[in-house]
């Protein structure tokens, strides 16, 4: 199993909305489409080569974003969860309701 989500580069603790794959190429598929030519540039191309050769390490993956204070973090399951303490679902959080607060 394979475990993607953003992290705050300051607070690298908490993954924020984490996804999970079966295989390599639905983690494959998740980044492509999320890093979208249009949007994002990366000097190295994601291919499913390098994704896999990384996955193989025993640390998790980060893709940080030039300006932004958020990254994207991923790997094994149990890579991820050893190197975070917990999980973070904003979709369960009704934002709009609470800015009124």
């Amino acid at each position: 199993m394979y475990l993607i989500g953003f992290i705050q580069t300051a607070k690298p603790l908490v993954l924020i909305n984490p996804e999970m794959f079966r295989e390599v190429t639905g983690l494959f598929n998740w980044i492509n489409k999320f890093l979208n030519s249009s949007d994002f540039e990366l000097d190295t191309p994601v291919t499913l080569e390098n994704l896999t050769a990384s996955l193989n390490k025993d640390v998790p993956v980060q893709i940080n974003f030039n300006g932004y204070a958020v990254a994207l973090l991923l790997g094994n399951d149990e890579v991820v969860q050893q190197h975070t303490e917990r999980f973070v679902y904003t979709d369960k959080f009704e934002l709009l309701k609470l800015a009124d607060d």
